[in-house]
């Protein structure tokens, strides 16, 4: 569990009392006065509000911390059992380690506003290996939560239990190798596999010719030689001793044992040794730079075949540069983390797959991909959403929306025609909303307003077309493709849609204007159907304009929705340069919460923090508009003016509205 710190900068505590603390612990009192500098100079000062948690019980021990100020309630299993104050240290006893599994025993919560100074477990066995004043069952203890750290942060074990991590620590043999030693060569037998704990390894073949060629250098925190254990071979390449190293040996026993007491391990190793596919890109592909919000060079992919695009993030832009048919994943995930200090084969190779599916790359058949046995009600609940999402896409539609946006299309462009198009925009809603009481009470007075009533959403339903072709026209307003058109049905109605990812090339005023073209539309439908209900004599024709212009309008209403993504929150995204608005804004309050309740201010700065008042607003102007809508369409329809009738259609949209906003929360935060 994260701790929800407030960082400092410069520090708080002199160097006198930093040392006053530490030599306060009974673990330390017999330490000389060199070493206790030593101990200081690692010690990095945090700050914790009150109510954040600190440490996690079942959390892995990866540092120990001291409590220079506040207080700090000690929490087993949610239950207080005791209160921490300023001198006293979270993780040790007076004699040693609380935990003797390498797991937190506890949960620590500040109570008031906390300075704590954390010292890092590997840097403190580092430089206690050799000190005799500490108690050696502190030593043995410290030796061990040390490589449990190590075995933690090396893929594939970063999702091993603790008891796990625990169990594999104490098979390890630890080992000292000095410079120029190998390790291993090619064709050997492999027995052991190694983890690093400090120094570097040179991985290297020789040629044809006898020279050495190097393949990668391995820093701490890395596994290598595990290969030839798992696929039973001999090694297919040596390692050497850059530097002074030390490392963990890990046996073929071990390792073997080790996948087979946990699946997320064995799958994360198959996954580092089958997938040894070198990824090609595609020759077809072209690369649009561009700097994201926060000035990180990004890229956006484009298949000129296809007519596909891709977006990149920096780093995915680093290792896109990197496919070029010789680099393995492995050789990928040692490049990442050279670049970046993060060991992550899972991810590269999610990555090299989407880009495989997306055909961006020359295909991958050595990426496995995990098949699993889903429940029978997931499976039919999968079908029929299949089912009730059914679409059928019309592909290579550029040139028909060319065709159409030369013929006529390109006349709604004109500044004259746009003057027009907004008067009447605008004259149409005053029309509305002055004869909104007229038309309700018309329809009420008017037999089989019923049947109007479903023409009128039928039609409406049809109109979704033309909102879509409004989108494509102004995209090809601004010289861009539509590379396909569609047509569907989304649950409860039809709807269609087009791909304008052609505009991601454009600047970011540009591609408003294409979000909001869909909805600029639907007002103008429901402008023109009010001045022509305005002007019509029969009373049904009259109740269908008026309801047609009704229906146009609550389109436009709910595609403003920025919970999910419709036009509404395209527009909200391209405007703050958020490729992953919804994403950054959930791990914003998720990671800030408490921050932000003593900081209210940045609720009115931040970009995340506008989505979130974007959302609340959204709802509010969603449930006034849906009381009064069935408040008076209830009246117009069926005579029924019921205030508990209302209240409850009021309570069951706010309920709706408000799943629909915590479900996108935690599925993104998932």
């Amino acid at each position: 569990m994260p701790a929800h710190t407030l960082k400092k900068y410069g520090s708080h505590l002199s160097t006198q009392e930093r040392l006053l603390l530490v030599k306060g612990h009974p673990c330390f009192s017999r330490l000389e006065q060199d070493e206790l500098e030593k101990i200081v100079s690692m010690l990095s000062e945090k700050s914790y509000f009150a109510g954040s948690c600190i440490v996690a019980e079942d959390d892995l021990v990866d540092s120990i911390y001291f409590i220079a100020d506040g207080e700090a309630e000690v929490r087993h299993q949610s239950i207080p059992i005791a209160t921490l104050h300023k001198g006293e240290t979270i993780g040790l006893s007076e004699t040693g380690f609380y935990s003797a599994t390498g797991k937190r025993t506890a949960t620590v919560v500040a109570v008031t506003n906390i300075i704590a100074l954390r010292l890092d477990i590997h840097a403190f066995h580092q430089l206690t290996g050799k000190n005799t004043h500490l108690d050696s069952l502190m030593h043995e203890q410290l030796g061990t939560l040390q490589r449990m750290n190590l075995i933690k942060h090396a893929a594939p074990f970063a999702k091993f239990s603790i008891e796990n991590l625990n169990w594999i620590a104490e098979q390890t043999v630890e080992i000292s190798v000095m410079a120029g030693y190998k390790i291993f060569q090619k064709d050997d037998p492999g027995n052991y596999c190694y983890l690093i704990q400090s120094g570097k390894i040179e991985i290297f073949i020789p040629n044809p010719d006898g020279e050495e060629v190097r393949l990668a250098i391995l820093k701490p925190n890395m596994i290598f030689g595990e290969m030839s254990l798992l696929l039973n071979t001999r090694r297919n390449a040596s390692a050497r001793a850059l530097s002074d190293c030390k490392l963990l040996a890990i046996s073929r026993d071990t390792l073997i044992q080790a996948t087979q007491r946990a699946t997320p391990v064995a799958a994360a190793l198959m996954a580092m040794t089958k997938a040894r596919c070198r990824p090609l890109r595609y020759a077809n592909i072209e690369v649009f730079p561009y700097e994201s919000a926060d000035d990180q060079s990004s890229a956006t992919l484009k298949n000129t075949v296809n007519h596909t695009y891709f977006r990149l993030s920096a780093e995915g832009l680093f290792l896109w540069a990197r496919l070029d048919g010789t680099r393995t994943i492995r050789d990928l995930a040692i490049e990442y983390y050279n670049e970046y200090g993060v060991f992550d084969p899972a991810m590269i190779s999610g990555f090299i797959m989407d880009l495989d599916e997306a055909k961006f790359i020359e295909p991958a058949p050595a990426i496995i991909r995990e098949n699993k046995n889903l429940p029978v009600w997931i499976l039919s609940f999968i079908v029929l959403r299949r089912i009730m999402e059914a679409n059928f896409t019309f592909n290579n539609t550029d040139a028909w929306v060319t065709r159409q946006y030369y013929l006529w299309a390109h006349l709604f462009f004109k500044p004259l025609s746009q003057v027009l198009l907004a008067g009447l925009a605008l004259g149409g809603l005053i029309v509305f909303l002055v004869l909104f009481h007229h038309h309700l009470a018309l329809m009420q007075a008017t037999p089989h307003s019923g049947w109007i009533f479903l023409a009128a959403i039928s039609i409406s339903m049809a109109a979704a077309i033309l909102h879509e072709l409004a989108h494509a026209f102004t995209t090809k307003f601004y010289k861009r493709e539509i590379k396909n058109f569609g047509i569907g049905w989304f649950w409860l109605g039809p709807v269609a849609f087009c791909d304008t990812s052609d505009m991601w090339l454009n600047p970011k005023n540009q591609r408003i204007h294409v979000d909001l073209a869909g909805m600029y539309c639907d007002i103008i439908l429901a402008g023109l159907a009010s001045l022509c209900a305005l002007a019509a004599t029969n009373s049904y024709i009259e109740i269908f304009l008026w309801l047609f212009a009704l229906f146009n309008y609550i389109s436009v209403m709910r595609n403003l929705n920025p919970i999910i993504e419709l036009d509404g929150y395209y527009t909200l995204m391209d405007w703050s340069g958020r490729d992953n608005l919804r994403l950054d804004a959930v791990t914003f309050i998720a990671d800030n919460y408490v921050y932000l309740l003593k900081n209210p201010r940045l609720f009115l700065s931040k970009i995340e923090a506008m989505y979130w008042w974007a959302c609340i607003a959204y709802l509010i102007i969603e449930v006034i508009i849906s009381y009064f809508l069935a408040k008076y369409l209830l009246y117009g329809l069926f005579g029924i003016s019921n205030p508990y009738i209302n209240f409850i259609l009021l309570i069951t949209v706010l309920i709706l509205s408000s799943l629909s906003l915590i479900a996108e929360t935690r599925k993104i935060r998932h």
